[in-house]
């Protein structure tokens, strides 16, 4: 009964202050402590007095009834002060978080409209998707340099909004280099009038890159965190994805975490990376589609002679198939390169070698090949802001 009160009274004021609080009960005061992001309660068995230090209070254990009053007071003196210490502590780590964030942000996208540039003029086949790109980093780069309201004030709110959400949507969020990470609850999907347990998630924000990756810390399947989040912690957001990266490019984190949530609780039967009966059954085998299954998981090629299921509609035949439907993207990644293959990728190449200068394909054979760029484009090496380029500046002449 007295455990129960305790309890409810953590809860009480980890709810009245937004912080994570955590209740521990020493025997032995020589019981080593494991570290907590947040505020810990110590409540020991010997005579102690009242004592608090950074987010962490020592009180003695109530054994009586009698003893809760005196705890309850206790609480309510010394977990407001904490509070405020730690939400301090936590608005000054989002400041720096968020500021280093912005220096990074803009010298990225100061790079990505210079590159933009290179691409709109090199690569006619891209230039749709090029020119979206150029337009949003532009309005995001203004909205950083030009904000609607000061910096200062602007972190002040969000900070005021994220703490909201602790511990109600997460079990907690903090703030490390330049990452946001949020912590949730056990995340449990209705669907089909059965409950499935998904586990406890860890959502991690790249404010400097814009980006999102969820890890699955109890309950991973098959190395899948999510049914919607790939085995490298990538999620589909489908149509809401364009929101996401608004959100995210204007630091606006409060949102981004509200959406993340969201997201993170639904399932659309459509289009799962791994569909949510494994977390039910982690053998679960739907035999009506186990092998388009397989197959769109990237299972394609060399990849399927290799495999040997004699059983599989697509083993004989598979590496034909791939190569009248050869895709850049899966050729460029792929370990069992053919010859029609190397002849898609050389084509790539020679029809613009600047762009792979700039490409991020590092297991393409022309990744970065210097001198090939340099002898059709000797021209622009002058103006060129590639970094990493030997050529870089020496327009016409031969690199040191």
């Amino acid at each position: 009964m007295i455990r129960e009160k305790i309890q409810e009274l953590i809860r009480f004021h980890s709810q009245a202050q937004n912080i994570p609080i955590e209740a521990i009960h020493l025997p032995d005061t020589n019981q080593p402590i494991s570290p907590f992001e947040g505020v810990q309660i110590l409540f020991v068995d010997k005579d102690a007095k009242v004592g608090s230090d950074e987010f962490r209070v020592t009180l003695p254990y109530p054994h009586a009834k009698n003893d809760l009053e005196s705890v309850s007071r206790a609480l309510e003196e010394e977990i407001p002060v904490l509070a405020r210490q730690y939400h301090q502590k936590q608005r000054d780590q989002l400041k720096m978080l968020v500021l280093h964030g912005v220096d990074e942000r803009k010298e990225s996208l100061e790079q990505s409209i210079q590159q933009a540039e290179y691409s709109l003029n090199d690569l006619n086949k891209q230039m749709y998707d090029t020119a979206r790109k150029r337009i949003q980093d532009k309005h995001l780069l203004v909205q950083l340099e030009k904000p609607s309201m000061p910096l200062g004030r602007k972190i002040i709110g969000e900070y005021a909004n994220i703490k909201k959400l602790v511990p109600g949507l997460y079990q907690l969020i903090r703030f490390d280099d330049r990452y946001v990470w949020a912590k949730t609850h056990q995340v449990d999907i209705w669907w089909g009038d059965e409950r499935y347990e998904i586990g406890i998630l860890m959502i991690e924000l790249d404010l400097s890159r814009g980006q999102v990756r969820i890890s699955n810390l109890t309950n991973p399947v098959n190395n899948y965190p999510h049914p919607h989040v790939n085995d490298n912690g990538e999620i589909c957001l489908g149509n809401v994805s364009a929101g996401l990266t608004r959100q995210l490019g204007e630091f606006e984190i409060y949102g981004a975490l509200e959406l993340l949530h969201k997201f993170i609780h639904e399932y659309n039967e459509d289009d799962p990376y791994q569909k949510i009966q494994f977390w039910k059954d982690s053998d679960y085998c739907d035999e009506s589609d186990e092998y388009e299954r397989c197959r769109e998981g990237g299972s394609y090629g060399g990849t399927c002679i290799n495999c040997g299921d004699n059983q599989c509609p697509y083993y004989e035949g598979a590496l034909e198939e791939c190569q009248e439907n050869m895709d850049l993207n899966k050729c460029v990644t792929c370990g069992d390169r053919c010859e029609p293959g190397d002849e898609l990728l050389q084509e790539c190449h020679d029809e613009n070698p600047l762009g792979c200068m700039t490409c991020s394909f590092s297991t393409c054979p022309f990744y970065r090949k210097e001198d090939a760029c340099h002898q059709v484009n000797a021209e622009s090496c002058a103006t060129c802001n590639i970094e990493h380029c030997k050529y870089r500046g020496v327009a016409n002449e031969t690199a040191a």
